[in-house]
């Protein structure tokens, strides 16, 4: 999944990589991401980027987790 847009006037892009590996009971996801928050950094700060970020991806990865158990 590659993506770009703007956030508060500053340009970001994104790719995120996510492998699916099925086994008896259960499927691994296996994912990496590269961002780049141009300076969204620089305004937000990293300490709090990081933070919202991590709320974002655990939010996303129990989407998957829950969209793949209810198959």
């Amino acid at each position: 999944m590659d993506g770009d847009g703007r956030i508060a006037g500053s340009k970001i892009q994104f790719r995120i990589n996510i492998g699916l590996t099925p086994a008896e009971q259960e499927t691994k996801i296996d994912w990496e991401s590269d961002f780049n928050f141009g300076m969204i950094v620089k305004i937000m700060g990293s300490d709090r980027l990081n933070s919202v970020s991590l709320s974002n991806i655990n939010s996303t990865i129990k989407c998957f987790k829950d969209k793949i158990n209810a198959l």
